[in-house]
């Protein structure tokens, strides 16, 4: 199972940079997957190319609305809209297993569910430490 996790997070980007044209410059955790052609690497670094512009373009009027709405928690509020779909994705990558979804994250799995409870995708424990089901049955 370890090793699983190890070989998929190897084949996951790192952003490491930009280059003398601006480009991001896209690097392999050691041990990575050295076998893979430059079109895959390109796609990879477009793809951060992309994120970073979109992040760049929305992130001014997303700060905007929440510095007038959120008083004082403007941070908290922006973080939390990005950390939701990030604590998803990696949940749908581990197939729901919390423990690898924090090891992918690189962070600890009582963090995570920490994390899970707050931004409400995970349910705070009965008083039997339980987690209940929205129809009252323990999960």
């Amino acid at each position: 199972m370890a090793r699983e996790t190890t070989e998929h997070i190897s084949r996951l980007p790192l952003a490491t940079g930009r280059d003398s044209n601006g480009a991001t410059r896209v690097a392999r955790p050691i041990g990575g997957d050295a076998s893979r052609d430059g079109e895959t690497l390109m796609h990879e670094t477009h793809t951060t190319d992309e994120f970073q512009a979109l992040v760049n373009s929305a992130l001014p009027t997303l700060v905007r609305q929440a510095a007038t709405s959120e008083n004082g928690r403007l941070y908290r509020s922006v973080m939390a809209l990005v950390e939701r779909p990030l604590l998803q994705q990696a949940l749908e990558l581990s197939g729901g297993n919390q423990l690898k979804a924090a090891r992918l994250l690189g962070i600890n799995r009582n963090t995570l569910r920490k994390r899970l409870r707050l931004l409400g995708l995970l349910q705070s424990p009965g008083p039997n430490g339980k987690t209940v089901r929205d129809n009252g049955t323990a999960a």
